[in-house]
Order: C-alpha cells, then sequence, then structure tokens
C-alpha cells in the first residue's frame, strides 16, 4: 500500500485512515513502537482537517512512506509463545536522572536492575551510574528545563549497558518521570531532542526483543534515584554487581534505524 502510494504521489484520506490502522497495529504491538513518532505526518494527512492538510506537504508524507518501508523490512519478527514452559519471570528496571537548575553540580542517571531467581540461581541485583557527559547537555534544545531527557537519555542507558541480561525477556521499567513515561509509552515526543532519544530506545529494543512494561513509580520509591545521587550504601548491602555504565556517543542517536535494530552487535561494539 505504501509503495503504491509513493508511486502514483497521492493517497485519499480513506486509504491513509486504513493505512494508519495498520500501521498502528504493526509498530505498536507488533514491533515495540519503533517508527511511531514517524507516522506524523499520515495521521494529519488523514484527518481530513483543511489547517493539518495545510501544513502537511506530500513530500513529508512521501519521507515517512519511505522510512517506514525500509523499516518493516528490517524489523525482527516477534514471536509469542501460548504454550508449553510458562515464560520466565519478569526483570525489574528502576532508570532515574539527577540535575538541578540552581546547582552547578553535573547531571547524572541511575540504573538498577533485578533478576528474579531462576532454575536454581538466586535473585541479583545489578546497578550502574554515570556522570552525564557536557557534549550530550550541548546537544538538547535550549531551555530550562532538561530532566525529561536526561530521564530518557537513563531508560536507554538501561539496555545499553544491561542488553545481555534484558535480551529475549519480560521487563518492567519503573521511571519517576511523567514526561519520559509517556513519551516512552506512546513511542513518540514533540521536541525533537526527545524524539530521537525515544526513537532509538524502541528501536533498539525491537533488536534485543525486549517486552517492557512502563510503570509510573514515586521518587523516593525509587531505588535507582540512589545511584543517581552517587549513594551506593544500600546497593552494596544488597551485594549488588556494579556495571560500567554504557552510553552511545552524541552522534550515534541520528544513525539510521538500522543500526539500532542490530542491538547485539551495537551494544558489544561499545562494551570493547
Amino acid at each position: 500500500v505504501m509503495t503504491e502510494a509513493r508511486r502514483a504521489g497521492h493517497m485519499s484520506r480513506r486509504d491513509a485512515e486504513r493505512l494508519n490502522g495498520k500501521l498502528t497495529f504493526a509498530l505498536s504491538y507488533v514491533a515495540y513502537r519503533v517508527g511511531r513518532g514517524v507516522m506524523q505526518p499520515l495521521i494529519r494527512w488523514a484527518s481530513g482537517h483543511p489547517r493539518a492538510q495545510q501544513s502537511t506537504s506530500w513530500q513529508a508524507v512521501d519521507k515517512a512512506l519511505a522510512f517506514l518501508i525500509t523499516l518493516l523490512s528490517l524489523l525482527p519478527p516477534r514471536i509469542f509463545r501460548l504454550r508449553g514452559a510458562p515464560p520466565r519471570p519478569c526483570v525489574k528496571v528502576w532508570t532515574d536522572a539527577a540535575w538541578e537548575p540552581t546547582s552547578t553540580a553535573p547531571a547524572t542517571v541511575g540504573i538498577v536492575v533485578y533478576i528474579p531467581p531462576e532454575a536454581g540461581q538466586r535473585g541479583r541485583y545489578l546497578y550502574s551510574s554515570m556522570v552525564v557527559p557536557e557534549e550530550y547537555m550541548q546537544q538538547f534544545q535550549v531551555r530550562r528545563q532538561y530532566i525529561g531527557q536526561l530521564e530518557l537519555l537513563a531508560a536507554v542507558a538501561a539496555y545499553t549497558t544491561f542488553h545481555a541480561e534484558l535480551r529475549d525477556r519480560r521487563v518492567i521499567h519503573w521511571i519517576d518521570n511523567t514526561s519520559a513515561l509517556a513519551g516512552l509509552i506512546r513511542g513518540y515526543a514533540g521536541a525533537i531532542d526527545s524524539a530521537h532519544i525515544v526513537h532509538a530506545f524502541h528501536a533498539l529494543n525491537a533488536g534485543l526483543r525486549t517486552d517492557v512494561w512502563f510503570e509510573y513509580i514515586a521518587s523516593k520509591a525509587n531505588i535507582a534515584d540512589l545511584p543517581s545521587r552517587m549513594d551506593f550504601d544500600l546497593l552494596r548491602r544488597l551485594r549488588a554487581q556494579e556495571r560500567p555504565c554504557v552510553l552511545p556517543a552524541t552522534d550515534e542517536w541520528l544513525l539510521p534505524a538500522q543500526t539500532w535494530l542490530e542491538a547485539r552487535r551495537f551494544c558489544e561494539a561499545h562494551e570493547k
């Protein structure tokens, strides 16, 4: 359908509505929400509202279609096992970021992962933290508050740092920032710098085949608040294992989705 629309150089409102329905299903439930943000020109085109259509050129729609055609050809299949052995227990992930506009202290991110007991092995905690390099802060759009972007950054860092533990697993991921949480759940964000991080997260997640369920947690209950503030006493009492935080370079957020979809090679290259 998308290839024919590009060839014709036009798409009716009805055809756009049908295509949006199919893409919403494919990208939300099959493809881990990757590429949802790219659908915005199609959604405006299908709305039928004169103002929305006037603000959306066919060139924008055509670029979105070209991207989505490539994306769908690259996505790995998603497998649901309905019979056989019960699913493995969910891994628990907490992420947090710390930044104060009135403080000279650098921005930091913290991650805590709990691997539940399985096959005779005891449950274990893992954690990681990092001072966010200044070059990252310079990449963000100028604004009064950067905590939303940093919370998204922490979420990606959890999967680039602990990719071996989270690959092919069901995960419950707790975040105490509602704007970051909403962006990750929807699969897109309005601010362009946030949108890049959200898109990279879901492309990486699709490559890892990690089934993530996001939940809100109050800041005072978020254990990741400790490593984000460089407080490791409780984690050490829990015998948590520390892992160096793996954060992609600033220029890698704009790499093609194919690079992020090749999650194993991408993460292992960073470890080396």
